[in-house]
């Protein structure tokens, strides 16, 4: 931003961005034909400005009883969301019962603030030489590991076991699989946790000990995870038709290693439907509700008459689906798509160069297509893009303005996000490591890439160091592949 917009002060920059905003809203036709202050309201109350919808609202004049009770609820909604309760039912009782807004009004009305308290739970007892361990694990693993060996004795039933184990499991992510294997050998009860056998055989994995690792996991229960990695490495190993044979076995399964055992055998994947959505020409509240941008009320209104029946679970999904996909999700929406903001989707994956699949894949598991959502490390909006990264963009796509609020819009959460997945692909060789980087970060994944050259989904998703991030892999890349599939018909 420039000086000259510094100089004049929060207020002055708060109305230039409202004006801005408003003016690429308006620049759509459909847009622009719509009368009363309707548009500028949703928008105000999209970006976190409520002070800025009431004041549309407090000088616009309704010609009709309809108008005015739409303004009295919409100012209901305003003062409710700012606490200020009383202000909230002086209007919300001027809507009569007669009103086709007299529903929405009642669940305002209804709502309460519940407080929950939050119990924690009392930690077993643990030995002073064991906390002095788990001090020193994260330091050097190693010399932890020896001080817990020399005061083996001093240590609770279970102590030492634990101890081996979190040595064990750090040097595997830091990559030292020497000791890692060493500890293996030294300790004989590793050889009956499925973990530390499965890290073994990927210690050997990494080491080029193919057969080696075979051997480990064919100690491990069946599951489509062992079975995908015996094949991988059948296949290293030349054994092409004891591969397939593996791979055909997993690929009757859902989720991410079917998935690409569907890919390796090249199978078609499951075709999901686009989800089914209500049209609100037949729904006239709802369509109120959401062109007021009053989504909130609308869904408490839907779980209002799901809770008393008036609404069957299937018509209220529906009704979510078009209104709240992330709430649709939650309730349990299953076998089908959703493509919340399609057009805005597509229109900015042709322009950055993106694969939409990607973007829904990506949309779906940063916020389950809540616009809304905000984490706890403070990403925002659907494509939960960090204010700080917000800046860096704005600043490389000459935007002349930014704030936080506005990732909470989704015209420039998705703009943002698509454009930062367009600047990851340019950095980085394959799908999977770009995925990685949203969201661990450009940086560590470069590091990592670097230090070990895997850049497949199955070597992303189990050896890169952070839990979240491989989680986070195996989830989008899984619905990745739906999408794709779902959106060319073809093998992606």
């Amino acid at each position: 931003m420039k000086k000259p917009l510094k100089a004049q002060g929060p207020r002055f920059r708060v109305f230039i961005l409202f004006g801005l905003c408003l003016g690429l809203c308006l620049s759509s036709p459909s847009w622009a034909q719509n009368k009363g202050p309707w548009e500028d309201v949703k928008l105000a109350l999209e970006m976190g400005m409520q002070d800025l919808a009431l004041n549309k609202l407090e000088t616009y004049k309704p010609t009709t009883q309809k108008e005015r009770e739409r303004t009295w609820l919409a100012m209901g909604y305003i003062y409710f969301k700012e606490k200020k309760y009383q202000q909230a039912q002086a209007f919300l009782k001027k809507i009569p019962p007669s009103s086709i807004y007299y529903p929405a009004a009642q669940v305002l009305s209804w709502n309460r603030e519940m407080e929950i308290e939050e119990v924690k739970g009392v930690g077993p007892p643990v030995s002073p030489p064991f906390r002095v361990f788990q001090r020193l694990i994260q330091k050097d693993p190693v010399i932890a590991l020896d001080y817990l060996l020399l005061n083996s004795p001093l240590l609770l039933p279970g102590e030492r076991e634990k101890g081996v184990m979190a040595a064990f499991r750090l040097l595997f992510w830091k990559g030292d699989d020497n000791r890692v294997l060493a500890i293996f050998q030294r300790f004989p009860f590793l050889a009956q946790n499925g973990e530390a056998l499965w890290k073994a055989a990927l210690a050997h994995y990494r080491r080029g000990e193919l057969k080696e690792a075979l051997e480990i996991l064919d100690k491990l229960p069946i599951s489509p995870r062992v079975q995908y990695w015996q094949a991988r490495i059948l296949f290293l190993l030349g054994q092409k038709k004891a591969a397939g044979k593996e791979l055909e076995e997993v690929a009757r399964g859902w989720g991410f290693y079917p998935f690409l055992a569907r890919v390796e055998l090249g199978k078609p994947m499951p075709l999901y439907k686009p989800c089914p959505q209500a049209s609100l020409q037949e729904a006239p509240l709802f369509r109120d509700l959401v062109d007021m941008g009053l989504e909130e009320v609308a869904q408490k209104l839907i779980m209002d008459r799901l809770w008393n029946q008036e609404l069957s679970r299937e018509e209220a999904l529906v009704l979510f689906s078009r209104i709240n996909p992330s709430l649709a999700l939650k309730l349990g929406l299953k076998g089908c798509l959703l493509y919340p903001h399609r057009e805005l989707v597509e229109g900015f994956c042709r322009l950055y160069g993106v694969e939409p699949s990607l973007a829904y894949a990506v949309m779906r598991q940063e916020s389950m297509f809540d616009r809304k959502a905000i984490s706890r490390s403070n990403a925002m909006g659907l494509m939960q893009v960090l204010p700080s990264t917000g800046v860096e963009i704005s600043t490389l796509t000459s935007e002349r303005i930014f704030t936080p609020s506005m990732l909470l819009v989704p015209l420039f959460s998705l703009k943002y996000g698509v454009w930062y997945l367009a600047y990851l692909q340019k950095r980085f060789p394959t799908i999977p490591l770009v995925i990685a980087a949203y969201n661990a970060g450009p940086t560590a994944v470069a590091a990592w890439y670097k230090k070990w050259h895997m850049a497949s989904a199955p070597e992303v998703a189990e050896f890169f160091p952070k839990a979240e991030t491989r989680n986070y892999v195996k989830r989008v890349i899984t619905y990745y592949l739906l999408y794709a599939t779902a959106l060319s018909g073809a093998q992606p």
